[in-house]
């Protein structure tokens, strides 16, 4: 499962959210917008990456992780 998660997200270039934290804190309005895009777009991935993840488990872990963030 873990092997073919990883290809899956390889391919859709979302590997990256599984190798590093996502960042918690939104950069301030003053931050640079280049910075801004990068936080929005890694916690979108991470939402994306957790509905990929859910969509492969059995209906019985669906439920057990359901609220858990990649």
């Amino acid at each position: 499962w873990h092997r073919n998660l990883r290809i899956v997200l390889k391919h859709e270039k979302k590997l990256y959210v599984l190798d590093g934290p996502v960042p918690k804190e939104t950069p301030p309005t003053e931050a640079p917008k280049a910075e801004r895009d990068a936080h929005r777009k890694h916690v979108n991935d991470a939402i994306e990456v957790s509905c990929i993840m859910l969509a492969t488990m059995t209906v019985e872990l669906q439920k057990q992780h359901e609220n858990m963030e990649a």
